[in-house]
């Protein structure tokens, strides 16, 4: 909530003084991407209960304006189903935040909603992450009482990659974030030569160009240099933020996820590769 947010409000004396109908106005917003929001409720039907007047229905629309130009509308009629009158409020746990179960997924978007190059994450109490509102993962604390997240692979669009569930399916991923111009790219021509043994034991190897580098110039070095690997490359219009949201400081940088696409090891060292994928299949076992 900011200062410049307007909230307008009518009430309705014939029908117990309830909110008859209600508009809320934000010219900014926190939320990565947008850059206003308005929201109205209208429209509200009441009915008389137990001597008491109850809203059963309304219309709710609101508009999303992002920075990039876009925006979004909505328009949904809303109908009350049940309600109760005095419910045991500690029984029902009605003020009590609803708990986030394991394995919940979460989206952090990353520019605007209209675009899916965002990381996905997934709760979790036992991880050692925990992300903040823009994606970006920082080392978890227990002692901050903040519940952690592990990150996924949602998609390979952030990497500009089609690959097809044949491609990945019960594979372990391993990525490799680099530079073709460079000496993080040795240690990409490196796990390129040991991908067919890397695939005997089920692990995909993907380089991903870090620096936002044009396609011609990624594929061109892919053909120069006889790679056979998925090549991929982030996005440059949002190199920052995707390079926050991976951790990646200083590359290369190596990223291993389990058969399910959970990242399971981040920013390690090229000569524990083989441990951390004997790790993932002894946790599997």
């Amino acid at each position: 909530m900011y200062e410049k947010d307007k909230y307008t409000i009518w009430i309705d004396p014939e029908h117990g003084y309830h909110i008859a109908k209600a508009v809320v106005e934000r010219p900014r917003s926190n939320v990565q991407g947008l850059q206003s929001f308005r929201g109205e409720i209208k429209n509200i039907r009441f009915k008389k209960i137990d001597n008491k007047w109850i809203p059963v229905s309304a219309n709710l629309e609101n508009r999303f304006d992002y920075n990039n130009g876009h925006y979004s509308n909505g328009s949904y009629r809303i109908k009350v189903t049940e309600f109760v009158f005095n419910p045991d409020h500690d029984a029902r746990d009605s003020f009590v935040p609803d708990d986030i179960k394991d394995g919940a997924k979460m989206l952090f978007y990353i520019g605007s909603p209209h675009r899916p190059y965002y990381p996905q994450y997934i709760w979790s109490r036992e991880a050692k992450f925990v992300a903040d509102r823009k994606g970006r993962l920082m080392r978890y604390e227990p002692d901050k009482g903040i519940l952690p997240v592990v990150k996924t692979l949602p998609t390979f669009k952030m990497f500009k990659l089609k690959l097809n569930s044949v491609q990945t399916k019960d594979k372990m991923i391993l990525l490799c974030f680099f530079d073709i111009n460079r000496a993080s790219q040795e240690y990409a021509f490196n796990l390129a030569e040991r991908a067919s043994n890397l695939a005997e034991k089920d692990v995909l190897v993907i380089l991903v160009e870090a620096t936002g580098s044009e396609k011609k110039h990624v594929d061109a070095w892919a053909k120069q240099h006889s790679i056979t690997v998925p090549v991929g490359r982030l996005f440059k219009e949002l190199l920052k933020e995707i390079r926050l949201a991976w951790g990646i400081e200083t590359l290369p940088r190596l990223v291993l996820t389990d058969r399910n696409h959970v990242i399971i090891a981040e920013g390690f060292a090229f000569e524990e590769l083989e441990a951390k994928i004997k790790e993932a299949n002894n946790a599997k076992d």
